[in-house]
């Protein structure tokens, strides 16, 4: 009777766990794509998403650039695990301790962390648009650089967090919601935010036709200018590009040493930039170097256009404020890459500014704010 007892439960725990219903023991000695769910686990780069791990111990994890979309991560256990650069947009990760946690980087686009602890996690220059951060726990995060647009901080504490440079939708428009939010100061933190806006387009919104697709670049408005800011770097680049199936990031456009002074570009003023300031090679130089065309061809903006029909894509301007006029090679694209590397990212500019490229010095040292807009294409 007792072997038969025994049975009975082991069954009865497999079709808990098959109908959904025991999720703590869903999360537990598992396989996953070759991440195995324990603390400590290396699973760098691993395809996690839409996976239930609800209450899974990963505390000191290795998910550094780990796709973990859609994934059921309520009440998990993360704290100091390195979720640098990892993808966790729509991912439910109710209750779940991120204390001290790594999330440099890491998109958390319309995530839920409802109740979640924060405490003393890195959180610089992450996407937490529209993230519900409802009743989160915060107190001494870094969330330097983030970008919080529409995100929902009801009765969340941020107690002596870092909110330097965070972007709270251009000043805290009406659709940020700050009910209850804990700051360390009654000031409203979001009167100093460096903000960049299109005056044709608003965030999130269509790019007129004019500035896609062969068109001109658009005119484009910066305010709250850091403290200090010696020279501007801008990036375009399209979100949505793929190659081989692969998502790689498309730069259409970049410039350098913009003078500090500047505050908007003029619509169409790529063809005739303020003095000094300089451009980056564009991804065009793909196309040039397969139909043999000069590197020299591959400057200038070249305009948003979705190489495919019906698609939609984004097209992310990111301006950053520098402390210092950067010398002229800082971008330079090295055709000894190109050929080692098949398709790296020629856009440096990023990684070179936020410290993450290996190959080129880190000037993010130099990086006083940034502030960017995302615009859509469909053709």
């Amino acid at each position: 009777m007792k072997s038969f007892l025994t049975s009975l439960t082991k069954l009865a725990a497999i079709a808990a766990v098959l109908l959904g219903v025991n999720d703590a023991y869903a999360a537990k000695n598992r396989v996953i794509n070759g991440c195995e769910i324990k603390p400590q686990a290396s699973c760098r780069n691993m395809d996690l998403s839409g996976q239930n791990l609800v209450n899974a111990k990963l505390d000191g994890a290795d998910l550094s650039g780990a796709n973990l979309s859609g994934a059921k991560l309520n009440g998990a256990k993360l704290q100091g695990a390195n979720l640098k650069d990892a993808v966790l947009t729509g991912a439910k990760l109710h209750n779940a301790n991120l204390m001290a946690a790594i999330l440099r980087q890491a998109s958390l686009e319309e995530a839920d962390l409802t109740g979640a602890k924060l405490v003393s996690a890195n959180l610089q220059y992450a996407n937490l648009r529209r993230t519900n951060l409802t009743g989160v726990k915060a107190t001494a995060a870094d969330l330097y650089g983030a970008d919080l647009t529409d995100a929902n901080l009801t009765r969340a504490n941020f107690k002596s967090s870092n909110l330097t440079r965070a972007v709270l939708a251009g000043s805290l428009q009406k659709n940020t919601k700050l009910v209850d939010v804990v700051w360390d100061s009654p000031d409203d933190p979001g009167q100093d935010v460096f903000s960049l806006s299109a005056d044709g387009f608003a965030n999130n919104s269509p790019i007129p036709k004019a500035n896609t697709c062969g068109g001109v670049s658009p005119a484009l408005r910066w305010t709250r200018v850091p403290e200090g800011t010696k020279a501007f770097a801008m990036l375009v680049e399209d979100l949505d590009f793929t190659y081989g199936g692969t998502a790689l990031p498309y730069g259409n456009w970049g410039i350098f040493n913009l003078p500090g002074q500047v505050t908007n570009l003029g619509e169409g003023a790529s063809t005739g930039l303020p003095v000094g300031t300089q451009e980056a090679v564009n991804d065009t130089i793909f196309a040039a170097a397969y139909s043999g065309r000069p590197y020299q061809d591959a400057f200038g903006y070249n305009a948003p256009c979705p190489p495919v029909f019906g698609e939609k894509h984004r097209f992310k301007f990111t301006l950053w404020a520098l402390s210092i006029s950067l010398p002229s090679d800082a971008f330079d694209y090295a055709w000894k890459d190109f050929y080692s590397d098949p398709f790296p990212y020629t856009w440096v500019m990023s990684r070179v500014l936020e410290g993450t490229d290996p190959k080129y010095p880190n000037l993010s040292a130099f990086v006083l704010g940034k502030a960017s807009i995302i615009g859509t294409v469909a053709r």
